[in-house]
């Protein structure tokens, strides 16, 4: 989604008649709707299918009994807060509108599966494991939208959706629904703080934050709290307070202290150090509760260690004034005494709880120190990048997590070999993805992997490795034939920052990343292939890429105006493989293809290899233009307007051998046709991919490109 229509799209404020919808309707002639999903406070959630697509999404409308002329000022802020956000725990908007001239809309992703609502109904209290993994995955979302200014304002169950709600909880299988009262904590022009005023109250009275309930300013910590509570009544069974109605509700949670899981439960006995979470989620007052979901997470995280978690409960148990869970207050010398405790457990908590959250490179001191003697009665061992020693000696030293004295990043070992002669070993100490040094190719990273004299590295990022910017800090000096970062969403600025210090990288995977800069490749002097696909790059941005002349590859799109990315590419006329993304992966439209810029395309006479993919004006009249590219020996059209009208112009590319394209809407007889002049692979409709892409964990096929 851009910007550009942010400020437009709901200028004039709905009419009091509403608009009735029913299956069959089309919307904005792009969404057909199938059924109605339910209703909320706000407004209609219907089930619809975008025509050209063939993809489902959600539609949700505001209630046209509603209809005044603030309640469509937050439903418009709602399209824009929540078209923001674009994370694996988080619900996806992908465009928003009017439907006629009263009702706005939105349209998001359709998540299928149950609330935790309906879970705990059906279940009562979860299990402490479950409810840990869950409360991990819901922090990484509101993380993610803290970061980029957004409070949420009303966590609860019931906006909490489990896609697999009988499965293990794992990565992107919990969404956060519903950002519909959402608040930008930053504001520019007041217009929020305005809609939101002091006195106005918006949340789940259950759920809500003390000073939610009070009508008071809120921030993150308000949505800690809201957490809390959830967590609490998943353990539990029953919210931490719960009165006759929604003003006893509130009062309660102003005037009372929360009472211990233990209590809340009826007896079922908890961890100390869970019920020290959650009580301190829980503080009335903002300041003493936790200050960031980080700090949570990371509690939260040492928790499914059991170690970590006996660690931090002996601590506080053996702690003078440890805290009473059972009294209403703690007193300022025992805060004191916790204070101390917690100080203690930090220090036995983060080499572990780090190293599964945020893969820092934390090294144990005392072990470092054993390693170090040790290393001193080794000879011949070369250093590169980090502390060096010899496994085959010191495997006991590694058995623990953290522990590793090279810490959790990859670095290159040189030592002798049998006859004397020096071998080099890339060792990875953890698994960071696939990776490939010359001939030899290996599914998984990790260990210690054999370094050929002038191996060409091919290494294909996991999603943790890829997120986390220091991953390649120590192999700098290394030749790259290339590094992908896997299509990750996580993969940031930050994270490609060390691109610059790699100055022998020839290939770079950076599509359906989340950057919008091409900085760190800016002076390459040995960039072959370029893949910025899907990704928030603008023209400018590849046009100050200077060895854009000289690519062999390149791969980019969606932006405003390709037509001048084209002209820069013909003044050298050397690229063989073209490709243009019209639409990001994650979104339903962006930018295709203008007669303008196809003509700049046709100039392009070097051309091997062309992939045009999601453009919906791109039509049998325009493909015609193409045809000055008489080298092309292969085409790829996704997701575009060609129908079997384009034969002809088919026919006439001379050296074309592969035709790849979507076929919706062609006979048999029509690609048999096409058939007799070159191999046609039918490709599946983008939404079939988009699935596929989903259901594969960290990619299976297709990993390691040459």
């Amino acid at each position: 989604m851009t910007d550009n229509s942010d400020d437009t799209v709901f200028s004039n404020p709905p009419s009091a008649k509403g608009v009735v919808l029913s299956p069959g309707m089309m919307v904005n002639e792009n969404y057909q709707i199938v059924s109605l999903m339910g209703t909320g406070g706000m407004g209609a959630v219907y089930r619809v299918k975008q025509v050209f697509l063939g993809k489902e999404f959600a539609l949700k409308i505001l209630n046209f009994q509603n209809q005044s002329d603030i309640s469509v000022r937050r439903f418009q802020q709602e399209a824009r807060t929540a078209s923001q956000l674009q994370h694996p725990n988080l619900v996806e908007v992908h465009d928003f509108g009017m439907l006629g001239e009263s009702q706005p809309y939105l349209v998001m992703d359709l998540v299928e599966g149950q609330t935790l609502s309906e879970i705990l109904k059906k279940e009562g209290a979860l299990s402490v494991d479950y409810v840990l993994g869950l409360s991990i995955q819901i922090s990484l979302g509101l993380i993610y939208a803290h970061e980029k200014g957004v409070v949420h304002r009303d966590i609860k169950p019931g906006n909490i959706m489990l896609l697999h709600p009988g499965s293990e909880v794992v990565e992107g299988t919990v969404k956060v629904v519903d950002f519909g009262i959402a608040k930008l904590m930053q504001s520019d022009d007041g217009e929020i703080q305005e809609l939101t005023k002091t006195g106005e109250i918006f949340g789940s009275p259950t759920y809500m934050s003390p000073e939610q309930c009070r009508g008071s300013q809120v921030d993150k910590r308000s949505d800690i709290y809201s957490l809390g509570s959830v967590i609490f009544e998943c353990l539990t069974g029953s919210p931490p307070f719960l009165g006759d109605n929604a003003m006893s509700t509130m009062l309660k949670r102003l005037s009372e202290e929360p009472i211990s899981l233990k209590e809340g439960s009826l007896g079922r006995d908890f961890p100390l150090a869970l019920e020290n979470i959650v009580r301190k989620m829980l503080a009335l007052e903002p300041d003493d509760r936790y200050q960031d979901l980080r700090a949570v997470m990371k509690d939260l995280a040492a928790l499914q260690q059991p170690e970590i978690a006996a660690a931090i409960t002996s601590t506080i148990e053996k702690t003078p004034d440890a805290v009473e869970l059972s009294e209403p207050r703690v007193s300022i010398s025992k805060r004191a005494w916790l204070a101390v405790a917690v100080a203690i457990v930090s220090c036995l908590v983060t080499a572990v709880v780090d190293r599964f959250v945020v893969l820092p490179n934390l090294i144990a001191e005392d072990t470092k120190a054993r390693i170090h003697s040790a290393e001193e009665n080794l000879d011949e061992v070369k250093d590169v990048g980090a502390a060096e020693y010899d496994r085959t000696k010191f495997e006991d030293l590694d058995k623990s997590i953290g522990k590793d004295p090279i810490g959790n990043y990859p670095i290159v070992r040189t030592r002798k070999g049998p006859t004397g002669e020096k071998q080099e070993f890339l060792f990875f100490p953890l698994n960071c993805g696939k990776i490939a040094t010359g001939k030899e190719r290996k599914k998984n990273a990790e260990g210690e992997i054999a370094l050929p004299n002038d191996a060409q590295i091919v290494l294909k990022l996991s999603r943790a490795a890829s997120s986390d910017e220091n991953t390649l800090k120590n192999l700098t000096h290394l030749k790259f034939r290339r590094i992908d970062y896997g299509g990750s969403v996580m993969v940031k600025q930050q994270q490609i920052a060390i691109l610059e210090r790699i100055e022998n990288l020839e290939q770079v995977g950076l599509e359906d990343c989340d950057i919008n800069s091409l900085k760190p490749l800016y002076n390459s002097k040995t960039l072959e292939r370029l893949e910025v696909g899907g990704t928030y790059v603008p023209s400018s941005e590849i046009l100050k890429v200077r060895r854009l002349g000289v690519l062999e590859n390149l791969t980019f799109g969606p932006v405003s105006d390709p037509a001048v990315v084209f002209d820069a590419l013909a003044k050298t006329n050397k690229i063989n493989n073209l490709s243009y993304k019209g639409a990001r992966i994650r979104e339903a439209r962006g930018r295709g293809l203008a007669p303008r810029d196809v003509a700049a395309l046709s100039k392009l006479t070097s051309l091997g290899i062309l992939n045009i993919e999601t453009c919906p004006k791109f039509d049998d009249i325009i493909f015609k233009k193409l045809l000055p590219l008489q080298k092309l020996h292969q085409i790829k059209i996704k997701d575009c307007a060609i129908t079997p009208r384009s034969i002809p112009t088919f026919l006439k590319f001379k050296n074309l051998e592969v035709v790849q394209m979507t076929t919706t809407g062609w006979s048999k007889a029509d690609i048999q046709q096409l058939k007799n002049k070159c191999v046609v692979v039918e490709s599946a409709t983008r939404s079939q991919r988009e699935e596929e892409r989903r259901s594969n964990v960290e990619g299976s096929a297709g990993l390691l490109k040459y």
